[in-house]
């Protein structure tokens, strides 16, 4: 003999439903629900008033920027640098768009740099997104055969 006994239970808005054999006991369950989150949305501005000098004799150039606002009040994860060529663009300040400069930064000081004529430009990097900022004035770079004199 199979007993066979079949119970629903409305509670809110799920529905369960709860069967029983003489073999033992099953369930299933239905149920719906709602859900709310908050979302931060910003724009993520280039870096502004970047400016280029050189530290005399030394083939360093001092690289600076003002930070842009953050997106959303979220904190920048930070910036790279990069030393103009005319068009050919290579990484500065020991930064690169995989590994950069702090979020806190606005600064850093390219060294190594042989004598020519250079632009620079810094961006920021926010998550996946990125903002890249005009670039500075030109900087030339004069070597001194000399060091400086202490």
């Amino acid at each position: 003999m199979k007993l066979l006994k079949t119970l629903a239970i409305v509670a809110g808005s799920g529905l369960a439903t709860v069967g029983l054999t003489a073999s033992g006991a099953s369930a299933f369950f239905t149920a719906t629900a709602t859900a709310s989150g908050t979302v931060h949305v910003g724009q993520l501005i280039a870096p502004t008033a970047v400016i280029a000098a050189q530290n005399p004799g030394v083939g360093t150039v001092h690289v600076q920027w003002t930070d842009p606002a953050q997106p959303g009040g979220q904190a920048i994860d930070g910036y790279y640098v990069e030393r103009l060529d005319g068009l050919t663009a290579s990484p500065a300040c020991g930064s690169s768009a995989a590994s950069l400069l702090g979020s806190g930064a606005s600064v850093c000081d390219d060294a190594g740099v042989s004598a020519g004529s250079y632009t620079y430009r810094a961006t920021a990097v926010f998550r996946t997104f990125t903002a890249t900022s005009s670039p500075s004035d030109a900087v030339t770079v004069a070597l001194d055969a000399t060091p400086p004199a202490l």
